[in-house]
């Protein structure tokens, strides 16, 4: 199965990559902690490597404790339509431990690279939000305008997946309940630069 898919993705590489870039917020109103609104995302599609430049505003209602980061990635085959990603080297369809995660997000506080992860540190702390350990503390709210950040290089490894459409759902989970406290269903295109 996993070679079907491979195969798959691979021989969608070459699939025309649309240039828009849809969202809409999942998330039950009742349940809702993290909400984001605004977001704008440029150039579509997105090229890899290439610049990003991202919009949004946020805001956070109570504090997140133990939580997953839950993503639900999928790329469109043509043919066989969407087909789920799977978790390869922490990226595709994955589960992350968020208060882990947002740790290592403030560690990067002490990093000198310029990597994605540093990047998204910067622009949440040039812009007040606290994500940086758990429990994540609350009321905040954010909003960001025309951030860049440069998408690294994947590697060789990751060509087959870097070209076409993807939808993608992002919730940040409570381990124990279940419930969603944010959710982000995306659609957006990538592109590999020639």
């Amino acid at each position: 199965m996993l070679r079907f898919l491979v195969l798959s993705l691979t021989l969608s590489y070459t699939l025309a990559v649309s240039d828009t870039f849809k969202w809409k917020d999942c998330t039950t109103a009742a349940n809702r902690a993290l909400a984001v609104s605004n977001i704008k995302v440029s150039p579509l599609p997105l090229t890899v490597p290439g610049p990003l430049t991202l919009s949004f505003d946020a805001s956070l209602s109570k504090p997140l404790n133990n939580v997953n980061l839950i993503l639900e990635v999928e790329k469109n085959l043509g043919f066989f339509g969407y087909v789920k990603v799977p978790c390869l080297n922490e990226i595709g369809s994955c589960t992350y431990d968020g208060c882990e995660k947002a740790t290592e997000l403030g560690n990067y506080l002490k990093v000198t690279d310029n990597s994605i992860f540093k990047q998204i540190y910067t622009m949440l702390k040039n812009n007040h939000i606290n994500l940086f350990g758990c429990p994540v503390p609350s009321p905040q709210t954010g909003s960001v305008k025309a951030f860049n950040y440069t998408i690294p290089n994947p590697g060789k490894q990751f060509d087959w997946l870097v070209n076409g459409d993807y939808h993608i759902i992002a919730r940040i989970q409570d381990k124990v309940s279940k419930v969603d406290y944010a959710c982000l269903d995306l659609n957006i295109g990538v592109m590999r630069k020639a």
